[in-house]
């Protein structure tokens, strides 16, 4: 259901026989929904970017936690090193 612009709007209340005053509350119910619906359009792409953001941080905790694993099991990941010259001095 597609929503009808302000001047459309206008144009059907012409079209009926409404009092003036009834037709001004009309307008000013027109005009706070119109801005509810731009709320929540907004908090909509607000929503979205946040899921978006959670997932790539779901993301990057499960192949932070899989490197973890791996170094806690000894296995040597790629651009990490972590031997200690305090741990092992007489190697260094």
């Amino acid at each position: 259901m597609t929503s009808l612009t302000f001047n459309e709007f206008q144009r059907e209340l012409r079209k009926k026989d409404i009092p003036p005053h009834v037709a001004f509350m009309l307008t000013l119910i027109y005009e706070r929904l119109a801005e509810v619906m731009k709320s929540q359009e907004e908090l909509a792409r607000v929503c979205t970017g946040l899921a978006v953001n959670m997932s790539g941080l779901a993301e990057l905790n499960e192949v932070n936690t899989k490197r973890m694993e791996r170094l806690s099991r000894g296995l040597r990941e790629d651009g990490i090193d972590i031997a200690s010259v305090a741990n092992e001095p007489e190697k260094h």
